[in-house]
């Protein structure tokens, strides 16, 4: 499904051509009802947020962006009908619809209260206007190589 995607970087287009099948994150795909073609992906998973205070940690529930990716055909694409000083993009509406997704699971499933992600410093603006912010303070990285320059962000969902 994901063998024609490209978002322009390669480390995320090999995830989503090879890897995400056998992953156990869960892939959402944004598909343009016109002709078929991903418009974007997004991979997530369940995670935590580790918050320590004296010798106590608490570990709050979330749901974690993994990748979230679009197509470079329509990136900076404004979505039908909208007024371009919108500035509402194709990315908004998929990341809206995909806030949606997880709001339910949140409520209905697993109880999360946060969606957290590693934001890419060129993406950081996009993820600030969909009102993530930034959780450099509390959130400890990771250890992935991948994640160096990531801000890492949450929204309260």
């Amino acid at each position: 499904m994901f063998s024609a995607f490209s978002c322009g970087n390669s480390s995320i287009d090999d995830y989503f051509r090879n890897t995400a099948t056998n992953d156990t994150n869960v892939c959402y795909a944004y598909r343009d009802l016109r002709n078929g073609s991903i418009v974007g992906a997004a991979a997530v998973c369940c995670s935590g947020i580790n918050l320590s205070s004296g010798s106590t940690i608490q570990l709050i529930p979330a749901i974690k962006i993994d990748d979230f990716a679009i197509s470079v055909d329509y990136q900076d694409t404004y979505f039908p009908d909208t007024i371009p000083d919108d500035s509402f993009h194709i990315s908004d509406a998929f990341l809206c619809d995909l806030i949606a997704e997880m709001r339910i699971l949140a409520e209905e499933r697993i109880g999360a209260r946060y969606l957290i992600l590693y934001s890419v410093p060129d993406a950081r603006h996009f993820y600030l206007r969909n009102f993530f912010e930034d959780f450099k303070s509390f959130m400890k990285p990771e250890n992935f190589r991948y994640l160096d320059e990531c801000v890492p962000m949450l929204l309260e969902i």
